[in-house]
C-alpha cells in the first residue's frame, strides 16, 4: 500500500507539469510514470536460472553450441556427443523435458554442429565440421535429415557461422588452411541446396579465422572474427572486398540492427587481459559505439542477439577466467550499450565454464547453452529470466484465470510452506527440482478442487543450496525459486 499511496502522490504533483503544454514536461513525467510501473518488477524480481538441464555420458567431451527458438514450442540445441563421437540435434520443451533427440554417426566419426539457423517452412540448417571438412546438414522440426553437404578443400576446415541469403542460398563463415600453413577466413556461397556458386578466402602471414558473418542492404556481406588479417571485412556480393578494420580484437558473433548498421561481440586486450567488447559499426564498418566490460579475471563474448523487443541486446560469454577456470556469463544491454543487468553461474575451482549462445525467447526470457567442466565437459542447457522473490500472499483478489505459486518462508532452513491457487478443478503435479534441473521430489500428482491450497516441504533430507517448485496444470506452469539455508 505504500508504494501505491507513493505513485498516486507522483501522479498529482505532476499534473500541473501536463496542463501547461511542456513537451520536455510531458516527457519527464512519462518517464517517471514508466519508472513507476516498473518499480514492482524491479523490487520484487531478479534474473536467475528457470531451469538447467546437464548433458554428459560415458565421461566424454560434450559441449552445446547454438540455440534456436522452435516456431511450435520449446528449443533446437546443437553441438557435439561424445558417447556417439557425431553432431547431435536435441530439443527441449519450454520447461526443459527432453522432447527428442537426434545424432548422425552415419555421417562419420567426429562431427559436430557449431550454428544452427531457421531455413524456413519449419526447417533447420545448421554449419559445422566433420573430419577436419565443413559440413551443412538441412533437417526438419523433427530432426531427420533432408539433405547433407561436406566441403573439402583439400585442408582442415571448420565451419563456424551460415546464414539463409536472400535467393534461399546459403552463407558460410569459417576458415581453411589449405592455401598456405596458417589458416585463413574462409567464405562460401552455395544455392539452396548447398551446390558451391563461390568461395573466397582471406588472410596473411598469421592465423585468421572468421567466426560470424551477416547480410548486408546491397547484397553484400560483413565477415568477422580475428587475426593478422582483420577483425571486420566488408565484401560485395561475390566476395570481393570493400574495406577492412583490424583494431586487434577478435569478433565471434555479428548481429544486423536497424538503419544496416551491425552489432558485434568478442573480446580484446585491455592492459594485458582479455575484456568484452561490443561495438557498433555502419555498412562502411565506420565505429559508431563501442563498450567494453571486464572482470576480476579474463572476461569475453562469445554471443550477442537483440531482444525480442529491438531496445537492447542479449551476451553470452564467459567470465572471472584465469587459464583453465571460469564462469558462464549472460548480460542484458540497452541500445547503446549499457548494461541493465548481468549474471553469472559455475565457475568452481579450477573448472571452465563457458557460454557459446544466448538468445532472448518469445516468453521474454532467455534460452543459453554451452558447457561446463567437471571431470570432463558436459553439454549445458539452461534457461534464465526473471523469478519473482517470494512474499507472503493473502490471495484475496486473485484472478479466476490464473495459477498462482508462492512460498514462505524464503529462504527457508528445514521446511517452507508453499502455497498455490487453482482456479478450477483440475490435475495437478508439484515437483521439487534442483539447479541441475533434476526432479528431487514430487508433493502431489492428482485432481484438487479451486482454490487455495498449501503443501508443506520438508527438505531437511537436502543439502543447502538453490532448489525450484514447479506447479504443472492444463498445460500451464508456474516456477519459483527457494534458498534452503542450513
Amino acid at each position: 500500500m505504500l508504494r501505491r499511496d507513493w505513485e498516486n502522490q507522483l501522479i498529482i504533483c505532476s499534473a500541473p507539469l501536463i496542463l501547461r503544454g511542456d513537451k520536455m514536461s510531458k516527457r519527464i513525467v512519462l518517464l517517471i510514470l514508466v519508472i513507476v510501473l516498473l518499480l514492482p518488477s524491479v523490487l520484487y524480481a531478479d534474473i536467475d536460472t528457470l531451469w538447467t538441464r546437464i548433458y554428459g555420458e560415458n565421461g566424454g567431451n560434450n559441449t552445446a553450441y547454438s540455440v534456436i527458438e522452435a516456431p511450435d514450442e520449446g528449443y533446437i540445441f546443437t553441438g557435439y556427443d561424445a558417447a556417439t563421437q557425431s553432431l547431435f540435434i536435441r530439443k527441449l520443451s519450454s520447461f526443459g523435458d527432453l522432447l527428442w533427440m537426434r545424432t548422425y554417426p552415419q555421417m562419420g566419426l567426429f562431427s559436430s554442429g557449431v550454428f544452427i539457423e531457421s531455413a524456413g517452412s519449419g526447417n533447420y540448417i545448421i554449419v559445422g565440421d566433420i573430419g577436419g571438412n565443413i559440413l551443412l546438414l538441412k533437417v526438419n522440426g523433427e530432426g531427420d535429415s533432408l539433405g547433407v553437404r561436406i566441403y573439402d578443400f583439400g585442408g582442415i576446415e571448420y565451419g563456424k557461422c551460415v546464414r539463409r541469403t536472400l535467393d534461399c542460398g546459403y552463407i558460410i563463415a569459417g576458415s581453411t588452411d589449405a592455401y598456405g600453413s596458417d589458416d585463413d577466413m574462409l567464405l562460401i556461397k552455395t544455392d539452396s541446396l548447398g551446390e558451391i556458386e563461390w568461395t573466397q578466402t582471406y588472410g596473411e602471414d598469421g592465423e585468421d579465422v572468421a567466426y560470424g558473418v551477416e547480410l548486408t542492404d546491397d547484397g553484400g556481406y560483413i565477415l568477422v572474427g580475428g587475426g593478422s588479417y582483420a577483425s571486420m571485412v566488408r565484401l560485395d556480393s561475390v566476395g570481393n572486398v570493400i574495406t577492412k578494420r583490424n583494431d586487434g580484437s577478435y569478433f565471434y558473433s555479428i548481429i544486423k540492427a536497424p538503419h544496416n548498421t551491425f552489432v558485434v561481440a568478442g573480446e580484446r586486450l585491455q592492459w594485458g587481459n582479455p575484456v568484452i567488447y561490443i561495438m557498433k559499426t555502419d555498412d562502411q564498418l565506420i565505429r559508431i559505439n563501442y563498450r567494453t566490460y571486464s572482470s576480476s579475471g579474463w572476461t569475453g563474448a562469445r554471443s550477442i542477439s537483440p531482444t525480442t523487443d529491438n531496445l537492447g541486446y542479449i551476451v553470452g560469454g564467459y567470465t572471472d577466467g584465469y587459464w583453465f577456470n571460469s564462469k558462464i556469463y549472460i548480460m542484458r544491454l540497452n541500445t547503446i550499450f549499457d548494461k541493465i543487468w548481468d549474471y553469472s553461474l559455475g565457475g568452481d575451482s579450477d573448472t571452465e565454464d563457458n557460454c557459446f549462445c544466448v538468445r532472448q525467447t518469445s516468453d521474454g526470457n532467455y534460452i543459453a547453452c554451452g558447457d561446463v567442466e567437471h571431470n570432463h565437459l558436459d553439454a549445458l542447457f539452461m534457461k534464465v529470466g526473471l523469478v519473482q522473490n517470494a512474499v507472503e500472499d493473502d490471495s484475496t483478489n486473485i484472478p479466476t484465470n490464473y495459477l498462482t505459486l508462492t512460498s514462505y518462508p524464503n529462504p527457508f532452513n528445514a521446511t517452507t510452506e508453499i502455497k498455490y491457487y487453482l482456479p478450477t478443478n483440475q490435475n495437478i503435479t508439484l515437483d521439487i527440482y534442483d539447479l541441475l534441473g533434476r526432479k528431487v521430489e514430487t508433493l502431489y500428482d492428482g485432481r484438487q478442487p479451486a482454490g487455495n491450497h498449501i503443501a508443506i516441504w520438508d527438505a531437511s533430507g537436502f543439502s543447502s543450496g538453490i532448489y525450484f517448485c514447479r506447479l504443472t496444470s492444463g498445460g500451464k506452469s508456474k516456477v519459483i525459486r527457494m534458498t534452503l539455508l542450513k
